[in-house]
């Protein structure tokens, strides 16, 4: 195993609502916070650059939680927020790293993820039913992701759960850039009634609260 890629770009995702209807990233662990903690670990392996993605309203509070290295920016809709990772993913100079900003793993975890030569890209997953819409479901067949699900999309004969971070290999950033700006443009005037449907129905079947 080869150190860690020489250059690495993080985006945290700080979406999750706490029960105080607050950025659940800023929720504390020991002497910090979920998404301060998760800032550090990227930055240990190889993450020049850090970026957080929040909703319009939470944009003051992850900025005071952070520090001025860290971009953050704030979006009304997924449409913004996926544009701007792909924007990110096409000026990115090595690997991309994006994260759930409240995930909670062990540094170990990341390092092997950024590290690994085998891990071009790759996620972080569990072959648990993991409940709740939280950690979609994934088809995995010899070791490849083929099939993942979204909050307004299902996946048949899944065999595992993804758990908040993805890597990008440099190789895969203009694929990753096309995908996101794809959607982003499918999201721009608000969500297919198609997407609206499926998403109540995985809130009935899971128990999930919108």
């Amino acid at each position: 195993m080869t150190g860690p890629a020489a250059t690495v770009t993080a985006v945290c995702l700080a979406l999750a609502e706490s029960v105080e209807q607050a950025p659940a990233c800023l929720l504390p662990i020991g002497q910090q916070t979920l998404l301060t903690r998760l800032i550090e670990q990227p930055r240990r392996h190889g993450a020049d650059r850090v970026v957080v993605l929040t909703r319009s309203p939470w944009t003051r509070a992850c900025v005071d939680a952070v520090d001025g290295d860290v971009e953050v920016q704030g979006h009304d809709g997924p449409s913004g927020m996926l544009a701007s990772i792909a924007d990110i993913a096409d000026t990115a100079m090595g690997d991309l790293l994006v994260a759930h900003a409240d995930v909670v793993t062990h540094d170990g975890t990341l390092a092997g993820m950024l590290a690994d030569p085998r891990v071009r890209s790759g996620v972080l997953s569990t072959s648990r039913n993991m409940p709740g819409l939280l950690n979609p479901r994934i088809r995995i067949t010899r070791g490849r992701v083929v099939a993942a699900e979204s909050a307004y999309h299902s996946v048949t004969s899944f065999n595992g759960s993804l758990l908040g971070i993805c890597k990008v290999g440099s190789a895969d950033l203009g694929e990753a850039g096309a995908a996101a700006r794809e959607v982003a443009g499918l999201t721009a005037d608000g969500l297919p009634d198609r997407w609206g449907d499926e998403f109540a129905a995985k809130v009935a079947d899971r128990g999930a609260k919108v």
